[in-house]
């Protein structure tokens, strides 16, 4: 039998089913045209046509997953990382992808996905040895993408951050996602969310939702550079604060990250004639 892929399909609702990838490109996403069609009624944020899945005839261990989407795609393994809408990334067996209100688990093709390891923190900076030769380490600009998130946890608010990159250039904003968690007993929630560390006109957030126990959302972000000297250019702290005041009184979850604000030039030019 030759090597393929497998992708198990889970919905919001725990549905499972899972998916033989033996096409060399497999489309997914909410029309019916697509190879691997999610319904709108099992699960939101799935574009008509969201992603490829390219395959290798003699490779069951990894694919290459292309976001055709508006929106990061979310990948979880040894590390958390996103597909930015338009680019492409590798996916291995016992990955986890995030696409909407769906979740997806790539498998070998004997069925069995082989569970990520996770990363302790004793091998977090290991260096990564390809082929033999250890890989230079990261530039500081790769180190604050793999920079950890902190912030602060609740109880009953659950709270991600995830954005597509760490450099945020003048006319290319920073897309993310807010992910969020009704993990508490309370039905209709209504949650609010803030950001601190940059000024209301350089970024936009989705409506926060209203969600019922368990239920989770993915909300967009979107970070837009000032093009101007503030905020200076450099490395800089963003904060997401949520809360639920009506429902979750005195319950707060908070996760930051930092990104680096790249300069932005400005030139005036004056040209004048001499006789």
């Amino acid at each position: 039998m030759s090597a393929y892929l497998e992708l198990e399909i889970v919905d919001k609702e725990g549905w499972r089913k899972r998916y033989a990838l033996e096409k060399a490109i497999t489309h997914v996403g909410s029309a019916p045209g697509n190879d691997i069609v999610l319904e709108e009624w099992r699960g939101a944020g799935v574009a008509p046509r969201h992603v490829q899945i390219i395959t290798l005839p003699s490779d069951n261990r990894r694919c290459r997953l292309v976001n055709l989407g508006g929106l990061p795609v979310l990948v979880t393994g040894l590390e958390r990382r996103a597909i930015a809408p338009r680019a492409s990334g590798e996916v291995a067996v016992g990955e986890s992808i995030q696409i909407g209100e769906f979740s997806f688990i790539l498998s070998g093709s004997d069925g069995r996905a082989s569970a990520a390891p996770v990363e302790s923190a004793a091998v977090a900076h290991a260096p990564a040895v390809v082929a033999g030769q250890p890989v230079p380490p990261p530039s500081p600009v790769e180190r604050l993408a793999q920079a950890p998130m902190m912030g602060r946890s609740s109880g009953v608010i659950g709270l991600e951050l995830s954005l597509a990159r760490s450099d945020l250039e003048p006319g290319r904003p920073i897309e993310g996602v807010v992910k969020l968690t009704n993990k508490g007993e309370k039905t209709g929630v209504q949650f609010k969310i803030e950001l601190e560390g940059l000024g209301a006109e350089f970024y936009e957030i989705g409506p926060a939702p209203i969600l019922f126990p368990n239920a989770e959302r993915d909300v967009t972000l979107t970070l837009r550079h000032s093009c101007s000297p503030h905020p200076p250019a450099g490395e800089r702290q963003i904060l997401v604060r949520v809360t639920a005041p009506e429902a979750y009184p005195g319950e707060v979850a908070t996760v930051s990250q930092t990104i680096r604000i790249v300069p932005y030039y400005e030139h005036a030019v004056r040209v004048e004639h001499v006789e």
